[in-house]
């Protein structure tokens, strides 16, 4: 008995350690799915002011599982792969990761058709809440062939505690974990960009945005 429920108490440790935290504003509509109020994609604007974004959290620093916000309603939804919940089988996400609402990089421009990735520093965040960020950098990178770039940013509540002199460090870490996390040889780094190319980047998958939207994709 006292077995059992140590293995128990283990299991519920290891859920609360890799698994997203959520915010108090999502609904759960199911065991993989969570829908807010709001459109993630739809109903928020990308830029907050200018060198300011808004992020999406779809993942929370230091989890395993794989959720994404669904480009046919909106709602933040478990990435299946295979018939199964994809779950990171290498080590958990190192920072916050997320999407910019309000863009897309078509594939007739070389993205993934997919809205803006996001990588957010500092403190772990909620899966679902609404970061405000300044923009630091992107990182140039390719996913199976695909451009699948990813644009580096800190809360601005947590900009006076960061050190530019530590971004280097940061990056170079972030992108060792992409180049392993799907196995070697799936994801290549080309380089990293400062501020200005990223927020350049934001701006034209906004423009694609508002000139073609994004595909209610239902998967």
């Amino acid at each position: 008995m006292r077995f059992i429920l140590i293995i128990v108490i283990l299991n519920l440790i290891f859920f609360k350690c890799f698994s997203s935290e959520i915010t108090p504003d999502l609904e759960r509509i199911s065991e993989y799915k969570y829908k807010s109020n709001k459109d993630f994609i739809r109903d928020y604007e990308t830029f907050v002011s200018s060198g300011l974004i808004n992020v999406v959290i779809e993942i929370s620093k230091g989890t395993r599982e794989k959720w994404e916000v669904s480009k046919f309603d909106g709602s933040i939804e478990r990435d299946f792969a295979f018939g199964k919940p994809r779950t990171i089988e290498y080590a958990p996400y190192p920072s916050n990761y997320g999407m910019i609402p309000k863009t897309i990089l078509p594939e007739k421009v070389g993205g993934d058709g997919d809205p803006l990735d996001a990588i957010v520093l500092g403190e772990k965040k909620p899966m679902g809440s609404i970061v405000q960020v300044k923009v630091l950098g992107v990182l140039y990178m390719t996913d199976f062939g695909e451009n699948d770039h990813k644009i580096i940013c800190i809360p601005l509540n947590e900009v006076s505690s960061f050190s530019e002199k530590d971004l280097q460090i940061i990056v170079k870490n972030i992108s060792d974990w992409f180049l392993n996390y799907k196995g070697q040889g799936a994801v290549k780094i080309n380089n990293f960009s400062d501020e200005k190319d990223a927020l350049n980047l934001v701006k034209e998958a906004n423009k694609y945005y508002k000139k073609w939207g994004v595909k209610k994709i239902f998967y």
